[in-house]
């Protein structure tokens, strides 16, 4: 049993040193390997844009709310449109074009 303990040690760390720079990573990997980091890659790229857009977008936003008056008080804010349900027809409601 100690010699298949101290064989497969050998087996395991046959190799000198294992160097964790990219360039000798990159050497090392197969082709499935370094299409993964390529994907990985190119999908963190793509989440950079996006966070840089919403940031643009939501400073502008923010840029732009604050030069809107102040709403007024409840009783001169506009009422929303509710219909009636008295069964005239109304020109208003899409639903009511039969």
């Amino acid at each position: 049993m100690m010699s298949y303990a101290s064989l497969l040690g050998f087996w395991m760390f046959q190799d000198a040193a294992v160097a964790f720079d990219p360039m000798s990573m990159w050497n090392q990997m197969g082709i499935p390997a370094r299409l993964v980091v390529i994907a990985l890659f190119a999908m963190s790229a793509w989440s950079i844009g996006v966070m840089i857009d919403r940031w643009i977008a939501f400073s502008a936003a923010r840029r732009g709310s604050e030069t809107l008056p102040a709403p007024g008080p409840a009783s001169t804010a506009r009422k929303p449109f509710v219909p009636r349900l008295t069964g005239r027809r109304s020109k208003r409601l899409p639903a009511s074009r039969r």
